[in-house]
């Protein structure tokens, strides 16, 4: 039975010891005649087997078959137009990504972006959507933090035909709610699928720790919620226990950590809801003189770092240039009616990084360059 602890929230003193890991991680080899390892035991009968290979290209699950993006626009005149990108916080590098990619093909198509910062607060985020319609934009690319409270605010943007596009807005079958025109998925089972096949590939029957957003976000917490309660025990994991990252950091990641593995003495293993958090259950672990596996999320340059010095076993880098250009393609499909009907959802996988393929991935910087310097919808 999962245990759940929660911690209150407190106040941190982030030292530099976090942002200066040197640890090489030690992994045990994995064996094919075991679920962990990939064999196609105790999955469901009609699902096809999971290979024996660290990427998660064998995934198998309610992703498979999504539409990887919208139309490519045959009119690609956006002089006019304005659209506008709601970031749910400035402060985090992932999402900024997105907004690198939107402005990018924004700039490729010619239209008009704004992008404004939520900083985590609901309130904040409604009077943001308020003042993007009160601007008259022609479109919105929202990731909402509660979707109850946007619900006035898109059926007002449905009666001034202004199209929305959300970011894991629904998860698995459920449908999309009214007022959406589409939503993006950055394949949060996907991502959790290689999470829990990175730990089981390394260390077979690992005992994990899961550290999980405080925030009431729903693609996160749906992520997680695949990895303690599904994919585990596809794999033949044991999730102990969980924490919520009350401050979304390194920091944090670390303060949340210690509980798990004073409270877990056999704790080997930990997986996260970002790369910061699985960056700072290493430093725990190693201020305890533990030895653990950590695999985070999003790619963001310390997940990236960590990888390439050995800190963390793997990350996936989300495609976040990728979708925030594929929502200016549909939102500018919607505003100029090509490409119709939109695709109710479109799924942008994120790319696996581990010691073997980090040296391929290229920056989210660079990609957004390549996009605004290429021809509409290039790379996409």
């Amino acid at each position: 039975m999962l245990t759940h602890i929660r911690s209150g929230t407190v106040r941190l003193v982030a030292t530099g010891s976090l942002l200066s890991l040197a640890l090489v991680m030690t992994a045990c080899g994995s064996s094919d005649s075991k679920p962990s390892s990939g064999s196609s035991k105790g999955g469901s009968a009609a699902a096809e087997p999971v290979k024996a290979t660290n990427a998660p290209t064998d995934y198998f699950g309610p992703e498979k078959g999504k539409p990887a993006g919208y139309g490519i626009p045959k009119k690609k005149d956006g002089a006019g137009l304005t659209f506008g990108y709601l970031n749910i916080t400035s402060a985090n590098e992932t999402l900024n990504a997105i907004g690198k990619g939107f402005a990018a093909e924004g700039k490729a198509i010619g239209v008009k972006t704004i992008i404004l910062d939520d900083q985590l607060k609901v309130d904040k985020q409604v009077s943001d959507f308020q003042q993007l319609l009160a601007q008259g934009v022609d479109g919105i690319l929202v990731n909402p933090l509660d979707n109850k409270a946007l619900a006035p605010l898109l059926k007002q943007a449905k009666a001034k035909n202004v199209p929305v596009i959300g970011m894991d807005i629904t998860q698995g079958s459920a449908p999309l709610p009214e007022g959406y025109a589409s939503q993006i998925w950055r394949g949060r089972d996907h991502e959790a699928f290689g999470q829990v096949k990175l730990v089981a590939d390394a260390q077979p029957g690992a005992k994990v720790g899961a550290i999980n957003i405080a925030q009431p976000v729903p693609g996160p917490l749906y992520q997680m919620k695949r990895v303690e309660t599904y994919w585990a025990q596809k794999f033949g994991l044991t999730v102990l226990g969980e924490q919520l990252n009350q401050t979304d950091d390194a920091a944090g990641g670390q303060l949340v950590a210690n509980p798990l593995l004073s409270k877990y003495p056999d704790l080997n293993a930990f997986i996260a809801y970002n790369d910061p958090s699985a960056v700072g259950a290493v430093a725990a672990a190693r201020a305890n003189g533990r030895k653990v596996v950590s695999v985070g999320d999003n790619g963001s340059s310390d997940g990236i770092d960590g990888v390439k010095n050995g800190i963390l076993l793997g990350t996936f880098q989300q495609d976040s240039v990728g979708q925030g250009a594929m929502a200016i393609l549909g939102l500018y499909d919607a505003a100029t009616n090509q490409n119709m009907p939109l695709p109710p959802t479109i799924l942008r996988v994120s790319k696996l990084v581990t010691k073997d393929t980090v040296s391929g991935i290229a920056t989210w910087e660079d990609q957004a360059k390549a996009i605004e310097q290429g021809e509409v919808g290039a790379g996409l």
